[in-house]
């Protein structure tokens, strides 16, 4: 049998652990609320992120199957959507142009006389690849997923810069677009060392768009090193689009210079425009056609 100095100790002993869990019984339950509202937040941030993420991949699945479409629809001269939605909702705004000026449509010889020109005033070979040029696409998939960013879009410009053999760097900056300017894009060379391409960013851009944009202020950094500009800023406007077919950007242009019809409804249907560029996609097939037999590209 136990003493009774040893059942008083025993029972001491007791009362100090239960007295030292009484007060740490209101920590300890605070602790335990803030780690299950933590790994109750944590869970709904991440069952979000992973829907948020579903819900983009099929956005983007249902954009490029809209692209797709689009690509097949512009060879079809009767798909004029405008016309359709005018005549079944008449009184309501049709087509909103987002650049008013006209492109224009070059008759095959004046592009044959053009091309030929360019063709013996530029270096030779005139690019750093003897080819046509292809944008990687895990690039594309970067751009895309970053919502047109400046970091991707430096490295698409830089890519295109490595294409065309130019070593003066130029930074790409992306601005929000206003609708007081006409232009998605601009080319200014501040000095001697500093180029500068400016994108400005549209909702309605897809990605044909802004490499096609890309493409065209590339082509006028590769004329501006070369000292190709012509005077006159429509003519050499024009002039860049078709340099931009001969050093290899046939396909992006072709492929974003496509209108791209945009529809809405609020309380009817309503279209918007996107077209891009200074000459007509018929033009730039044709001059790259010509272009090709330039460069020597067909077999």
């Amino acid at each position: 049998m136990k003493s009774s100095k040893e059942s008083e100790s025993a029972e001491r002993s007791e009362q100090r652990m239960r007295k030292l869990l009484s007060t740490m019984s209101e920590p300890l339950k605070e602790a335990a609320y803030n780690f299950r509202r933590n790994l109750r937040v944590y869970s709904f941030e991440n069952h979000f992120r992973r829907f948020r993420s579903r819900l983009l991949n099929i956005w983007r699945g249902l954009m490029r199957a809209v692209d797709d479409m689009r690509r097949s629809w512009a060879y079809d001269p009767s798909q004029d959507f405008s016309k359709v939605f005018q005549a079944m909702f008449p009184g309501q705004p049709g087509l909103d142009e987002l650049f008013s000026g006209k492109r224009k449509q070059i008759p095959q010889e004046e592009i044959e006389a053009l091309l030929k020109r360019i063709h013996e005033q530029t270096p030779q070979p005139p690019t750093s690849v003897n080819g046509l040029y292809e944008l990687p696409r895990w690039m594309e998939t970067e751009a895309q997923d970053s919502d047109f960013a400046e970091p991707s879009l430096q490295r698409i410009a830089e890519h295109m810069a490595a294409f065309l053999g130019i070593h003066v760097p130029v930074k790409v900056r992306v601005t929000d677009w206003n609708d007081n300017e006409n232009h998605a894009g601009s080319y200014q060379a501040k000095n001697q060392w500093q180029r500068e391409i400016c994108i400005r960013r549209n909702k309605e851009f897809r990605i044909e768009n802004i490499v096609a944009i890309l493409a065209h202020e590339s082509t006028h950094h590769y004329m501006h090193e070369h000292r190709m500009d012509a005077p006159d800023p429509a003519q050499n406007e024009i002039l860049t689009d078709l340099v931009a077919v001969y050093l290899g950007f046939g396909s992006p242009l072709y492929y974003g210079y496509h209108t791209s019809r945009m529809t809405y409804y609020i309380i009817g249907f309503y279209e918007r425009n996107v077209r891009l560029g200074y000459i007509t996609p018929e033009t730039v097939k044709l001059a790259a056609k010509i272009a090709a037999r330039l460069r020597g590209w067909l077999p």
